[in-house]
């Protein structure tokens, strides 16, 4: 497994903020539990790799902010050659740990930015954006885009999952200013579907979109987003 360190990250206070957050963390192997502090994976990440399987895709596969490496472990364990980078060196070396005690040492895990990726051009046939965009300022949406766009091949299945503006855990008190921070969920953006599909719109064809909820929490709302590179 690599483990390299580059600089760049999107958000000084952000990478603060998750550091420690990945530092205190005790992870979550209950039955039924689903989140970034749990190393089971989303139900609907599994529901994505089975479609996968079925369009028989295969080939590269990115988990962008992959965090403990909860879904980085479904890819290599369904035959991808996995990668998997995110911009909290903690959770990197949580995430090794979570591979080798899987018995996986294959995944090519890194430390790294989502503005700035360090691969070839259309490197992955399928990338996995699991909570990742949420936590990308506005103004940098449209560089996050062209990097993932840049990296896929042309051929390449995109999934990105953010939270809705539907979400219970968005403050009433600012709904207004739909990106927050709270100690629970950090630095956070409330998406509306338009948003999420002016976004992509020039770099890929979506088909799939639809809000979901938490698998436990059934007050927080995701959009779910699946779509191939135009």
């Amino acid at each position: 497994m690599k483990h390299d360190m580059v600089s760049g990250v999107e958000n000084p206070g952000q990478r603060v903020f998750y550091e420690q957050q990945w530092s205190d963390i005790n992870l979550d192997d209950t039955p039924n539990q689903s989140g970034w502090r749990s190393i089971r994976p989303a139900s609907d990440f599994l529901d994505f790799v089975k479609k996968l399987e079925q369009r028989h895709i295969s080939g590269r596969a990115l988990d962008l902010g992959c965090g403990n490496g909860r879904h980085a472990i479904v890819f290599a364990k369904n035959d991808f050659e996995t990668y998997g980078l995110d911009f909290s060196e903690n959770a990197i070396k949580l995430a090794e740990n979570n591979a080798s005690k899987n018995h996986i040492d294959t995944i090519n895990f890194s430390v790294g930015d989502a503005l700035n990726l360090e691969y070839a051009d259309d490197f992955f046939n399928v990338i996995n954006d699991d909570g990742c965009l949420h936590h990308i300022d506005p103004t940098d949406w449209q560089k996050y885009v062209e990097n993932i766009f840049r990296v896929t091949k042309p051929d390449g299945t995109l999934r990105v999952k953010v939270f809705s503006k539907n979400s219970g855990n968005m403050s009433e008190a600012s709904s207004n200013n739909r990106w927050q921070f709270s100690a629970s969920s950090g630095y956070t953006y409330f998406f509306d579907e338009t948003e999420i599909r002016n976004i992509f719109a020039k770099h890929f064809h979506i088909t799939e979109l639809k809000e979901i909820s938490h698998d436990v929490d059934g007050r927080k709302k995701f959009y779910s987003v699946v779509m191939d590179k135009s």
